[in-house]
């Protein structure tokens, strides 16, 4: 059944789509402003914030993206061949259609990421790259990883009803993107899992903030205080002042709260899919989770231990068995 609020969300996302397609990020920002307030979905509390605040990233973790001497660099162009095999490789790894799937190359800065997928409609989806990928910087992954969103899209609104096909919980959006991603790179070499460390060990100075924060009993916190802090120690090991200052900086106008949905909580999605690795009908059951249940209940109902993939503790060595393959 589609409802009116199905209705107006579809609605909206054409329009959004329609300005993406015209490359007029102006108007693609001024729809989203227009119709953000109307049209918010609600949804349960994940309930895994004290998980996520034990995330642990090892000294080693920060030694090997830093100092690896690992090629971790992109590519300068994509051509539609390649995009036409990842589909192919998403589409057999997730038993899904995404030949409605469009691509857009735009002129615009990506700040903190690479490239983003957005819903349309039941199949209408699209992934959104950088038109110069001289300056954004583009791995082949980033590809499949996005191309993994508008599968959980696809899965989504074609398996559920009403306002349920709408919405999941962003952390297992980004779990069932990293899966795919994950697959394709167990197939490639050490530098390229390496790679995407990157992404992952961003949300490291992101945490401490949010623990500096919480220490200080502050929402809103500072780039020199941060980076100054005692929560910022390991990471001056690793990075100069000027470098942490620079990558927090595109955060800056976000409070703690929005730090910890937006970023922090649903990067870890990266963790859950290498611990479901291996796991294609719990991936594919994730997309379509009940968003009124908490993210415990969800996993316990599908027969996985949820206290043992939470434990993000142990984020660190997971990460190392996926990177050496051991």
């Amino acid at each position: 059944m589609v409802t009116n609020t199905v209705n107006q969300v579809y609605s909206v996302e054409e329009k959004l789509k329609n300005a993406i397609k015209q490359n007029d990020i102006a108007k693609y920002e001024e729809i989203q402003r227009k119709y953000s307030g109307s049209l918010k979905l609600h949804s349960a509390s994940t309930n895994i914030t004290e998980n996520v605040l034990n995330t642990y990233f090892s000294e080693d973790l920060y030694d090997l993206l830093v100092h690896g001497n690992y090629d971790t660099s992109g590519f300068e162009k994509i051509d539609e061949g390649i995009i036409e095999s990842y589909r192919k490789y998403v589409e057999k790894e997730l038993d899904v259609d995404l030949s409605k799937v469009d691509i857009f190359f735009i002129d615009d800065y990506f700040e903190t990421s690479d490239g983003w997928a957005m819903p349309c409609k039941e199949n209408e989806h699209y992934i959104v790259l950088g038109a110069d990928l001289k300056t954004n910087f583009l791995s082949d992954d980033i590809v499949i990883h996005e191309l993994g969103h508008t599968a959980e899209f696809c899965i989504r609104r074609n398996n559920l009803e009403g306002e349920a096909k709408l919405a999941n919980y962003k952390i297992i959006s980004e779990t069932v993107a990293h899966y795919s991603q994950f697959k394709y790179l167990t197939t490639q070499s050490l530098d390229k899992r390496v790679s995407v460390l990157a992404s992952i060990v961003q949300i490291a100075p992101l945490l401490e903030i949010i623990k500096y924060c919480l220490s200080y009993g502050v929402k809103n916190w500072n780039i020199d205080d941060v980076v100054n802090s005692e929560n910022f120690k390991t990471l001056r090991k690793f990075y100069s002042r000027e470098k942490l200052s620079f990558m927090i900086r595109p955060y800056s106008s976000m409070d703690i709260g929005s730090l910890y949905h937006i970023v922090v909580e649903p990067r870890l999605g990266s963790i859950l899919a290498l611990s479901l690795l291996n796991n294609k009908d719990a991936i594919k059951s994730l997309c379509l989770a009940d968003t009124n249940k908490s993210l415990k209940v969800i996993f316990e109902d599908l027969g996985l231990n949820s206290n043992k993939l939470l434990d993000f503790s142990k984020a660190d060595e997971i990460l190392k068995r996926f990177i050496f393959q051991s």
